[in-house]
C-alpha cells in the first residue's frame, strides 16, 4: 500500500500541470523517504528534519547544491 502512495506521489511530480502542488508533493515524498532512511541507516527518525529542509524549486533546479 505504502508504494501505491509513493508511485502516485512520482507521478504527480513528473506531471508539469500540477506545479502549483509541489510543495504539497515534497512533502509528502519526504516523509516516504524520512521513513526509509531512518530504518535503513538504523537511526532514530527523530535525527533527521520533521519537514523538507529545501523548497520545491531548489530540487527542481539541477544546479542547486546543499551548503
Amino acid at each position: 500500500m505504502r508504494l501505491e502512495g509513493k508511485t502516485s506521489a512520482r507521478y504527480k511530480a513528473r506531471d508539469p500541470s500540477l506545479a502549483a502542488c509541489g510543495s504539497e508533493i515534497v512533502e509528502e515524498i519526504y516523509r516516504d523517504a524520512l521513513f526509509e532512511d531512518s530504518v535503513g541507516a538504523c537511526m532514530s527518525i527523530e535525527t533527521f528534519p520533521e519537514n523538507c529542509p529545501y523548497k520545491s524549486d531548489q530540487l527542481r533546479d539541477h544546479d542547486f547544491r546543499p551548503e
